[in-house]
């Protein structure tokens, strides 16, 4: 072979040797994939991934628990709060603007009467000259209080008006009593006792209702009254007032039967006064004695109006057996529109009767003062919703494989996936074990809210909007047969003739 030969190709002998070898070895080839194989793989990936993203949502769901969990006591905690800072709103008010007495002798009341009042002349630098007081005492069923009781009210009364040329007063005379036929007798026996302690009640007034609440209810439309005038006086502030020219208040709403309350005793020791359900009812003589807002608003509407109080001055409203508190919450509504300084004072006879008094007002105010119902000045009503910033944020959907990612976190298989392995020859009974083990942990599949296809038709029912309906085809004739007589009808025959 010569030694300038580059290409052993050129050499004719190991040339064809070359080419037979070429023709006569095998080629070797890969070995082909096996499908069966690669369904395996993609059946097990499948179900991997769905296995995840049922963790992730499992996952996804207790940390939804415990953020609802949080979001729900930090929203009750507002609530509370708010609830506080009202009950604050009440307490304040009965403390500035309110006075309750708790005694059963005429000295005890005017005692504590004359230094409260004195307290808030200085404390708000009122001229004690142009202050004035309007007593007011309930005896609509005075079988509810002592004789005793009674006796000292009447004492009290007379002197508080007594004291000043300004002061007057008005008491609902008695409607009830438990004797059938001495009404009148009782009546006669409270007038006797008004006058002979020096008041002068000549006057009448009369408490109007426009209709009863009940037909059966045996309470009148008109409640007879008395005004409690000074011995001697003519015209002063009261002399210009609406009760004291027109002897009556304008029509009130009757409080109804079922919306009566009763004085209970509020200690955490206390038990109930009764467990039986027609005891729960007011009825005889504590229904009488109730009249409701709207009548006490009636009532302070016909005194204030006209009344002649200068703004350096005050009205102190006492309220003499006030019963359930009636006129402290017309009180409390008629306060903001008055502009001159209106004070109340109650007296009740026990410290049951105080404690309930003062443990419901507060409930009422606060309850008044949450909705906006009730202005206490200094103290402002809180956010009804709890600020946004509070509350921590709503956590992110889980990021699925497979499953459809839903706000209610239901573990959604896809419908594609369904279609491909749940008829599957091989891996189908395994596909329908995995979404039968769903249908009994997370029930059947509902729809979501915001789906765009779907209405909601009522609770957990939904209708899927179907194609125009076709409209009918014209119904066969109904027209009504006529009948025919016989006798009438004319032969085929005699008419060609």
């Amino acid at each position: 072979m010569a030694r300038s030969c580059t290409n052993i190709r050129d050499v004719a002998t190991l040339s064809a040797l070359m080419t037979q070898h070429a023709s006569t070895c095998p080629i070797p080839k890969k070995d082909s994939v096996s499908m069966q194989q690669l369904e395996n793989d993609s059946f097990d990936l499948v179900m991997k991934q769905l296995r995840y993203d049922l963790q992730a949502l499992k996952v996804a769901a207790g940390k939804r628990a415990n953020w609802e969990s949080t979001v729900y006591h930090t929203k009750l905690q507002h609530k509370v709060k708010r609830h506080e800072l009202s009950v604050e709103a009440g307490q304040f008010f009965l403390q500035n603007y309110c006075k309750v007495i708790t005694s059963e002798t005429s000295d005890g009341m005017l005692a504590e009467f004359n230094l409260h009042r004195q307290n808030v002349i200085n404390r708000l630098r009122l001229d004690s000259s142009a202050c004035a007081n309007f007593v007011f005492i309930n005896w609509l069923a005075p079988s509810t209080l002592k004789s005793a009781v009674q006796s000292a009210q009447t004492q009290f009364a007379s002197h508080s008006i007594i004291s000043s040329e300004h002061n007057f007063g008005a008491v609902l005379m008695p409607i009830f009593t438990y004797k059938k036929g001495q009404l009148w007798m009782l009546e006669t026996a409270t007038l006797r006792s008004l006058a002979m302690a020096g008041l002068n009640v000549d006057h009448s007034w009369h408490l109007c209702f426009g209709k009863k609440s009940d037909a059966r209810d045996g309470r009148p439309c008109t409640y007879p009254g008395r005004l409690l005038l000074h011995p001697t006086a003519k015209d002063h502030v009261w002399s210009t007032c609406s009760l004291v020219k027109t002897g009556r208040t304008a029509d009130a709403d009757m409080l109804h039967a079922r919306d009566m309350i009763q004085v209970e005793d509020v200690r955490m020791d206390a038990l109930p006064t009764s467990v039986d359900d027609d005891h729960s009812t007011v009825q005889g003589a504590q229904k009488y004695q109730q009249f409701g807002l709207s009548a006490g608003t009636k009532i302070l509407d016909a005194v204030i109006d006209g009344l002649n109080i200068a703004s350096s001055g005050a009205l102190f409203i006492v309220d003499i057996n006030p019963g359930v508190g009636n006129l402290f919450d017309a009180y409390v509504a008629k306060r903001p529109s008055v502009n001159f300084n209106l004070q109340y004072v109650c007296i009740v006879p026990d410290a049951i009767s105080a404690e309930w008094f003062s443990e419901s007002k507060v409930q009422m105010l606060a309850a008044g003062h949450m909705d906006g119902n009730i202005t206490i000045p200094g103290h402002t009503v809180g956010a009804a919703e709890c600020p946004s910033d509070l509350l921590e944020q709503e956590l992110e959907l889980p990021k699925l494989n497979i499953m459809v990612s839903r706000k209610d976190l239901y573990p959604e298989v896809p419908g594609t996936v369904m279609r491909q392995w749940a008829t599957h020859g091989v891996f189908g009974e395994e596909f329908n074990k995995f979404l039968n083990q769903l249908h009994e942990e997370y029930g059947p599949l509902l729809e979501q809210k915001d789906s765009p296809t779907e209405t909601k038709t009522g609770a957990g029912t939904t209708e899927v909007p179907q194609g125009k309906k076709r409209k009918p085809s014209t119904p066969p004739s109904t027209a009504k047969r006529t009948k025919v007589d016989r006798a009438k009808v004319i032969p085929t025959s005699a008419k060609s003739a």
